[in-house]
């Protein structure tokens, strides 16, 4: 696991409704590190510390009826995160997701709903990921988003302490990083006006839901492009628990 792959990522004002259809892709790779987490009130997936590896991850389109284009569109490759804790997938193997709205993803405990999707977009807009993340910046917005999807305690949202918490990363950066950032844009206490917009949710009914970021049709809501680069694979030899 050496680098993570930076992109182009559109972002708006308010939500972008996602287009119906499918997405068929191959996933290559996953950037960032390891670390571990409990979930400690899951009624699915593994219980206990569970090792696992945290960041951003890479996928080839091949097919599917959706018309969306996914950043960062280079070669058919776009990235995503995953929503969806205790789901697994495979290097190398090809997967069919539909396209659906982020409050949908995390098909396994029956959709993050409004409220964690919103906060997702306001975590998002405050982090403008992809644009030249480090692998500790990237593991830390995925250990942030796994706080805001499975945390069920009360809030703030907290990385080390709760239902859902994480130790032991490869840096202890990881950490601070991710609770900087929940504490700067979600733990603030004020009422969000921003919000990143077209971002989806692309959802396995067997495996993991992840999120992608999506280009906004012409004519749409006034955009912000963020910068994009292609700084390189990370390669992951074998089966990945998320």
């Amino acid at each position: 696991m050496k680098h993570i792959v930076t992109a182009a990522v559109v972002l708006l004002l308010g939500t972008h409704a996602a287009q119906a259809g499918t997405v068929v892709a191959t996933f290559n790779s996953t950037s960032g590190g390891t670390l571990e987490r409990i979930i400690e009130d899951s009624t699915v997936g593994s219980t206990g510390w569970t090792g696992l590896n945290a960041g951003s991850f890479s996928f080839t389109r091949t097919g599917g009826t959706a018309t969306e284009q996914l950043l960062p569109g280079i070669g058919g490759s776009f990235l995503t995160f995953c929503v969806e804790a205790q789901e697994t997938i495979t290097q190398g193997q090809s997967y069919t997701f539909e396209v659906k709205d982020l409050s949908e993803g995390a098909e396994n405990i029956g959709g993050m709903g409004v409220v964690r999707s919103n906060q997702l977009r306001e975590l998002l807009y405050g982090v403008k990921p992809l644009q030249g993340m480090s692998t500790v910046q990237a593991a830390a917005l995925q250990v942030a988003m796994w706080e805001i999807v499975r945390e069920t305690s009360a809030l703030p949202y907290d990385v080390l302490n709760g239902k859902t918490r994480f130790r032991n990363a490869f840096d202890g950066a990881v950490f601070t990083t991710a609770q900087g950032w929940l504490d700067s844009f979600v733990n603030d206490g004020e009422d969000p006006t921003q919000r990143a917009g077209n971002v989806v949710a692309l959802v396995n009914a067997n495996n993991q839901d992840v999120i992608g970021f999506s280009v906004v049709p012409d004519g749409g809501a006034s955009l912000t492009l963020l910068g994009s680069a292609l700084l390189g694979l990370g390669t992951l030899r074998r089966k990945l628990r998320i």
